[in-house]
Protein backbone atom coordinates (compact mmCIF):
# COMPACT_ATOMS: atom_id res chain seq x y z
CA UNK A 1 0.00 0.00 0.00
CA UNK A 2 1.16 3.55 -0.74
CA UNK A 3 -0.62 5.01 2.28
CA UNK A 4 2.22 4.18 4.70
CA UNK A 5 5.96 4.69 4.63
CA UNK A 6 8.55 3.21 6.92
CA UNK A 7 10.64 5.67 8.91
CA UNK A 8 13.25 4.60 11.47
CA UNK A 9 11.59 1.27 12.05
CA UNK A 10 8.08 2.65 12.57
CA UNK A 11 5.22 3.40 10.18
CA UNK A 12 3.55 6.75 9.86
CA UNK A 13 0.76 8.00 7.67
CA UNK A 14 1.96 10.22 4.85
CA UNK A 15 0.35 12.90 2.73
CA UNK A 16 -1.38 11.69 -0.41
CA UNK A 17 0.97 12.34 -3.31
CA UNK A 18 -0.27 14.20 -6.38
CA UNK A 19 1.71 14.80 -9.56
CA UNK A 20 0.78 17.86 -11.60
CA UNK A 21 1.77 17.32 -15.24
CA UNK A 22 1.16 19.60 -18.21
CA UNK A 23 1.51 18.00 -21.62
CA UNK A 24 2.43 19.54 -24.97
CA UNK A 25 3.70 17.31 -27.77
CA UNK A 26 5.98 15.00 -25.77
CA UNK A 27 5.03 11.69 -27.37
CA UNK A 28 8.64 10.38 -27.24
CA UNK A 29 8.95 10.72 -23.45
CA UNK A 30 5.48 10.91 -21.88
CA UNK A 31 4.99 7.19 -21.22
CA UNK A 32 8.52 6.72 -19.87
CA UNK A 33 7.94 9.78 -17.70
CA UNK A 34 4.73 8.31 -16.28
CA UNK A 35 6.38 4.92 -15.72
CA UNK A 36 9.12 6.67 -13.74
CA UNK A 37 6.78 8.61 -11.41
CA UNK A 38 3.82 6.24 -11.03
CA UNK A 39 5.54 3.99 -8.43
CA UNK A 40 5.89 7.08 -6.20
CA UNK A 41 2.58 8.89 -6.74
CA UNK A 42 -1.06 8.19 -5.89
CA UNK A 43 -2.56 10.38 -8.59
CA UNK A 44 -1.28 12.26 -11.66
CA UNK A 45 -3.43 15.14 -12.93
CA UNK A 46 -2.59 15.73 -16.59
CA UNK A 47 -3.39 19.23 -17.86
CA UNK A 48 -3.63 19.71 -21.60
CA UNK A 49 -4.73 22.27 -24.15
CA UNK A 50 -2.88 22.43 -27.49
CA UNK A 51 -1.42 18.95 -27.91
CA UNK A 52 -0.97 18.06 -31.58
CA UNK A 53 1.00 14.80 -31.53
CA UNK A 54 0.19 11.31 -30.18
CA UNK A 55 0.75 12.20 -26.51
CA UNK A 56 -2.93 11.97 -25.52
CA UNK A 57 -3.48 8.82 -27.56
CA UNK A 58 -0.52 7.09 -25.91
CA UNK A 59 -1.51 8.09 -22.38
CA UNK A 60 -5.03 6.79 -22.85
CA UNK A 61 -3.63 3.54 -24.26
CA UNK A 62 -1.32 3.07 -21.23
CA UNK A 63 -3.71 4.42 -18.59
CA UNK A 64 -5.13 1.12 -17.36
CA UNK A 65 -1.74 -0.60 -17.29
CA UNK A 66 -0.20 2.17 -15.20
CA UNK A 67 -3.16 2.40 -12.85
CA UNK A 68 -3.32 -1.37 -12.31
CA UNK A 69 0.40 -1.99 -11.92
CA UNK A 70 1.29 1.00 -9.75
CA UNK A 71 -2.01 1.92 -8.06
CA UNK A 72 -1.56 5.43 -9.44
CA UNK A 73 -4.65 7.11 -10.87
CA UNK A 74 -4.38 9.19 -14.06
CA UNK A 75 -6.85 12.04 -14.67
CA UNK A 76 -7.07 14.27 -17.74
CA UNK A 77 -7.99 17.93 -17.33
CA UNK A 78 -8.69 19.97 -20.48
CA UNK A 79 -8.06 23.71 -20.53
CA UNK A 80 -10.45 25.26 -23.12
CA UNK A 81 -8.17 28.05 -24.42
CA UNK A 82 -5.04 28.34 -26.54
CA UNK A 83 -1.91 28.88 -24.44
CA UNK A 84 0.96 31.01 -25.78
CA UNK A 85 4.21 29.11 -25.10
CA UNK A 86 6.64 30.63 -22.60
CA UNK A 87 9.76 32.23 -24.13
CA UNK A 88 7.90 32.91 -27.42
CA UNK A 89 7.14 36.61 -26.79
CA UNK A 90 8.98 39.42 -25.01
CA UNK A 91 6.47 39.77 -22.19
CA UNK A 92 3.65 37.31 -21.55
CA UNK A 93 1.94 39.86 -19.29
CA UNK A 94 0.57 41.74 -22.32
CA UNK A 95 -1.44 38.71 -23.47
CA UNK A 96 -5.15 38.12 -22.77
CA UNK A 97 -5.45 36.38 -19.41
CA UNK A 98 -6.88 33.14 -20.76
CA UNK A 99 -3.90 32.70 -23.11
CA UNK A 100 -1.23 33.12 -20.44
CA UNK A 101 0.77 30.20 -19.09
CA UNK A 102 0.25 31.28 -15.47
CA UNK A 103 -3.54 31.26 -15.90
CA UNK A 104 -3.26 27.80 -17.42
CA UNK A 105 -1.17 26.44 -14.55
CA UNK A 106 -3.33 28.04 -11.85
CA UNK A 107 -6.36 26.42 -13.52
CA UNK A 108 -4.75 23.05 -12.86
CA UNK A 109 -3.70 23.88 -9.29
CA UNK A 110 -7.22 25.13 -8.48
CA UNK A 111 -8.64 21.85 -9.78
CA UNK A 112 -6.34 19.84 -7.52
CA UNK A 113 -7.06 22.03 -4.48
CA UNK A 114 -10.82 21.70 -4.98
CA UNK A 115 -10.61 17.95 -5.62
CA UNK A 116 -8.68 17.33 -2.39
CA UNK A 117 -10.47 19.80 -0.13
CA UNK A 118 -10.44 18.45 3.42
CA UNK A 119 -7.73 15.88 2.67
CA UNK A 120 -4.05 15.71 3.52
CA UNK A 121 -1.97 15.87 0.34
CA UNK A 122 1.12 17.25 -1.35
CA UNK A 123 1.73 18.23 -4.99
CA UNK A 124 4.84 17.96 -7.13
CA UNK A 125 5.30 19.32 -10.64
CA UNK A 126 6.01 16.63 -13.25
CA UNK A 127 7.45 17.64 -16.63
CA UNK A 128 6.47 15.42 -19.55
CA UNK A 129 9.87 15.76 -21.23
CA UNK A 130 11.71 14.60 -18.12
CA UNK A 131 12.22 10.99 -17.05
CA UNK A 132 12.76 10.60 -13.32
CA UNK A 133 15.06 8.50 -11.18
CA UNK A 134 12.28 6.76 -9.29
CA UNK A 135 14.21 6.05 -6.07
CA UNK A 136 15.42 9.64 -5.84
CA UNK A 137 11.92 10.98 -6.39
CA UNK A 138 10.61 8.67 -3.67
CA UNK A 139 13.24 9.94 -1.25
CA UNK A 140 12.36 13.56 -2.09
CA UNK A 141 8.66 12.93 -1.44
CA UNK A 142 9.51 11.35 1.89
CA UNK A 143 10.90 14.73 2.95
CA UNK A 144 7.39 16.21 2.70
CA UNK A 145 5.81 15.06 5.95
CA UNK A 146 3.74 18.08 6.96
CA UNK A 147 1.25 20.33 5.12
CA UNK A 148 3.67 23.28 5.35
CA UNK A 149 6.69 21.46 3.92
CA UNK A 150 8.24 22.36 0.58
CA UNK A 151 11.09 20.45 -1.08
CA UNK A 152 13.09 21.73 -4.04
CA UNK A 153 14.35 19.16 -6.55
CA UNK A 154 16.68 19.40 -9.53
CA UNK A 155 17.88 17.34 -12.48
CA UNK A 156 20.21 17.06 -15.46
CA UNK A 157 19.72 19.52 -18.33
CA UNK A 158 20.12 16.92 -21.05
CA UNK A 159 18.77 17.33 -24.57
CA UNK A 160 18.18 15.64 -27.90
CA UNK A 161 20.41 16.99 -30.69
CA UNK A 162 20.78 15.34 -34.10
CA UNK A 163 19.65 11.96 -32.72
CA UNK A 164 22.15 12.19 -29.86
CA UNK A 165 21.57 12.58 -26.14
CA UNK A 166 23.67 15.53 -25.03
CA UNK A 167 24.29 17.83 -22.07
CA UNK A 168 23.53 21.55 -22.33
CA UNK A 169 26.97 23.01 -21.66
CA UNK A 170 26.07 26.54 -20.47
CA UNK A 171 23.61 25.15 -17.93
CA UNK A 172 24.10 21.41 -17.24
CA UNK A 173 21.59 21.35 -14.38
CA UNK A 174 18.05 22.67 -14.04
CA UNK A 175 15.23 22.81 -11.52
CA UNK A 176 14.98 24.35 -8.09
CA UNK A 177 13.22 27.60 -9.01
CA UNK A 178 9.81 26.08 -9.72
CA UNK A 179 10.48 22.37 -9.23
CA UNK A 180 8.86 21.94 -5.85
CA UNK A 181 7.02 19.27 -3.93
CA UNK A 182 4.67 21.20 -1.65
CA UNK A 183 2.34 20.31 1.16
CA UNK A 184 -1.29 21.41 0.88
CA UNK A 185 -0.78 24.53 3.04
CA UNK A 186 2.12 25.74 0.91
CA UNK A 187 1.00 25.15 -2.68
CA UNK A 188 2.52 26.94 -5.69
CA UNK A 189 0.79 29.93 -7.29
CA UNK A 190 1.97 31.09 -10.67
CA UNK A 191 2.66 34.51 -12.17
CA UNK A 192 4.71 35.95 -15.04
CA UNK A 193 8.28 37.22 -15.19
CA UNK A 194 8.48 38.67 -18.74
CA UNK A 195 8.93 35.67 -21.15
CA UNK A 196 8.18 32.79 -18.75
CA UNK A 197 6.14 31.68 -15.74
CA UNK A 198 7.29 31.69 -12.12
CA UNK A 199 6.01 30.40 -8.81
CA UNK A 200 5.12 33.60 -6.92
CA UNK A 201 4.29 31.90 -3.61
CA UNK A 202 6.55 32.61 -0.67
CA UNK A 203 7.79 29.24 0.57
CA UNK A 204 9.35 30.05 3.96
CA UNK A 205 10.78 26.62 4.78
CA UNK A 206 12.18 25.21 1.53
CA UNK A 207 14.37 22.15 1.89
CA UNK A 208 16.54 21.04 -1.00
CA UNK A 209 16.85 17.40 -2.01
CA UNK A 210 20.59 16.90 -2.55
CA UNK A 211 20.64 14.46 -5.49
CA UNK A 212 19.45 14.92 -9.07
CA UNK A 213 15.99 13.48 -9.73
CA UNK A 214 15.63 13.42 -13.52
CA UNK A 215 17.10 13.57 -16.98
CA UNK A 216 15.65 16.15 -19.34
CA UNK A 217 14.96 15.40 -23.02
CA UNK A 218 14.71 18.95 -24.38
CA UNK A 219 14.16 19.39 -28.11
CA UNK A 220 14.54 23.20 -28.28
CA UNK A 221 16.49 25.83 -26.38
CA UNK A 222 14.08 28.00 -24.39
CA UNK A 223 16.04 30.78 -22.75
CA UNK A 224 15.15 34.46 -22.67
CA UNK A 225 12.42 35.28 -25.17
CA UNK A 226 13.60 32.91 -27.92
CA UNK A 227 12.72 29.32 -28.80
CA UNK A 228 15.46 27.97 -31.08
CA UNK A 229 17.43 24.93 -32.10
CA UNK A 230 20.45 23.97 -30.06
CA UNK A 231 23.88 24.74 -31.53
CA UNK A 232 26.85 22.42 -31.84
CA UNK A 233 29.10 24.67 -29.75
CA UNK A 234 26.81 24.56 -26.70
CA UNK A 235 26.20 20.82 -26.37
CA UNK A 236 28.41 18.17 -24.78
CA UNK A 237 28.20 14.42 -25.58
CA UNK A 238 26.72 12.43 -22.72
CA UNK A 239 29.68 10.05 -23.02
CA UNK A 240 31.88 12.72 -21.40
CA UNK A 241 30.03 12.09 -18.12
CA UNK A 242 30.48 8.32 -17.46
CA UNK A 243 28.51 8.45 -14.21
CA UNK A 244 25.50 9.92 -15.97
CA UNK A 245 25.86 7.40 -18.80
CA UNK A 246 25.61 4.62 -16.21
CA UNK A 247 22.53 6.18 -14.59
CA UNK A 248 20.92 6.53 -18.01
CA UNK A 249 21.58 2.91 -18.94
CA UNK A 250 20.44 1.45 -15.62
CA UNK A 251 17.46 3.70 -14.77
CA UNK A 252 16.23 5.59 -17.85
CA UNK A 253 16.89 3.35 -20.84
CA UNK A 254 14.77 0.44 -19.49
CA UNK A 255 11.78 2.82 -19.26
CA UNK A 256 12.31 4.02 -22.82
CA UNK A 257 12.47 0.40 -23.93
CA UNK A 258 9.30 -0.51 -22.06
CA UNK A 259 7.49 2.45 -23.64
CA UNK A 260 8.90 1.56 -27.10
CA UNK A 261 10.13 5.12 -27.48
CA UNK A 262 12.25 6.04 -30.52
CA UNK A 263 14.68 7.60 -28.02
CA UNK A 264 15.93 4.08 -27.33
CA UNK A 265 18.20 4.55 -30.34
CA UNK A 266 19.76 7.87 -29.31
CA UNK A 267 23.54 7.92 -29.54
CA UNK A 268 25.45 8.87 -26.39
CA UNK A 269 28.53 10.07 -28.33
Amino acid sequence: MKSLIQTSGSSEERLERIGFLRILNEENTIISCLLSVAPVLDHVVILWSDTEDRSMELMKKWKRHIEDKYECRLSFLHYPHHVIPPHSVDDLRVLPGENRIDTYLNFGMDFISDLYTGKSFCVGKVDADQIYFTQELEAAYQMVGKPEDCVSIRGHNTLVFQKRLMIYGPRPGNGGGDSFICGMNNLPRYGIAAPYEVDITRHPCIKSYPTTCWMHFMKKARYGNVIRDFQENEVIPLSQNPGLVNRFRTHILPLLEEAESPYVDLSLN
